[in-house]
């Protein structure tokens, strides 16, 4: 094969990512290697992660919630995307089964009033890193819920 003088690496933590790209510019075999962050977002990712006023973390919070949701609607509207971007990402070799069995959401707390125990149009979800907690924001499908556009941070 010919040598196309690049090269696409994925690293086994992103620390060992964040000292990779702190080796650019650096000589290898003659030649300065110019190492770049491969994560490339849509411009949609992009502008929803501009519009964040916290730093990123593993809870988001749910807003403009209709008084009907149920923790478990929530937490499927969450993993059906999640199985989604999985399957699509890993062809064949996908899981097959119930997302909970990954981890991927914690647990979904849901502000309630106490008479009825309906919701009171917010949530948070709990998820198992702050990765999963971004790839969940960016997915703008998880921004519409039962024909309401959702508050998604």
């Amino acid at each position: 094969l010919p040598n196309l003088r690049f090269a696409y690496v994925d690293f086994a933590t992103p620390e060992a990512k964040t000292i990779a790209i702190a080796l650019s510019e650096q000589p290898l075999v003659g030649r300065k290697l110019l190492i770049k962050d491969g994560q490339i977002h849509s411009k949609t990712a992009q502008k929803i992660l501009r519009q964040q006023k916290q730093p990123p973390a593993p809870t988001l919070f749910i807003g403009n919630l209709p008084f009907e949701t149920t923790e478990d609607g929530l937490k499927e509207l969450f993993e059906k995307h999640h199985e989604q971007e999985t399957k699509r990402g890993a062809g064949k070799d996908s899981k097959k089964g119930k997302m909970e069995d990954d981890g991927f959401i914690l647990r979904v707390r849901m502000g309630t009033f106490e008479d009825s125990g309906a919701c009171k149009g917010f949530a948070f979800i709990d998820f198992s890193s702050v990765d999963n907690a971004t790839s969940a924001l960016i997915n703008i499908r998880n921004h519409l819920f039962n024909g309401r556009e959702l508050k998604v941070e």
